[in-house]
């Protein structure tokens, strides 16, 4: 009786083991891939409004379940070109994904469902991104916060402290898939 219970704890393991495996290999599903074109917007606190085209390009990487992940700005004085890649993160679990900035920064990002997310400090700011892919378009939001001067406010006759930031901007904007490209009939 304990060898059987000890073959099926076993078994167990190995099987959560090839799941996680599997569902850490995964990376971004393929329903990702296309090239993403639309407009967004940058609401600044200031007050200023900022308008960009932004450009969306995903698509599978030679070998393994990497992704290019390219994201373009045109703004109206200039134009900026950021060439990452995403992949599973090195850390177990579904949904862990990691973009590659190839300059030395990987910025953690978690899919559930049909949502990317992601959230990190960068020169004393909390950037939070978010695409949502819903069918042939993709929502976009991002906001920056101002994390070196936190308002630090106490419970009213508690110990609990809340620490909230200043905000800076928000980007938002929807990306539609560009039909794929036709190749010529010769």
């Amino acid at each position: 009786m304990r060898f059987i219970s000890r073959v099926l704890a076993a078994a167990l393991l190995l099987f959560c083991c090839s799941v996680t495996a599997t569902a850490r290999q995964a990376g971004l599903p393929s329903s990702w891939d296309g090239v993403w074109k639309g407009a967004t917007t940058l609401n600044w606190a200031s007050g200023k409004v900022e308008a960009a085209a932004m450009e969306l390009h995903v698509s599978p990487v030679a070998a393994g379940p990497a992704r290019n992940w390219k994201v373009v700005y045109v703004f109206a004085d200039r134009r900026e070109v950021r060439e990452y890649e995403i992949k599973p993160a090195e850390v177990p679990g579904a949904g862990r994904l990691v973009i590659d900035e190839k300059n030395g920064f990987l910025i953690d990002n978690y899919l559930s469902g049909e949502t990317l997310y992601s959230r990190f400090t960068i020169n004393g700011n909390l950037v939070t991104t978010r695409f949502e892919l819903r069918g042939d378009r993709i929502e976009v939001e991002l906001t920056m916060f101002d994390v070196s001067k936190p308002r630090v406010t106490k419970l009213t006759g508690g110990n609990f402290e809340v620490a909230s930031f200043s905000p800076k901007y928000v980007q938002r904007g929807t990306l539609r898939r560009e039909p794929p490209a036709r190749k010529n009939d010769e």
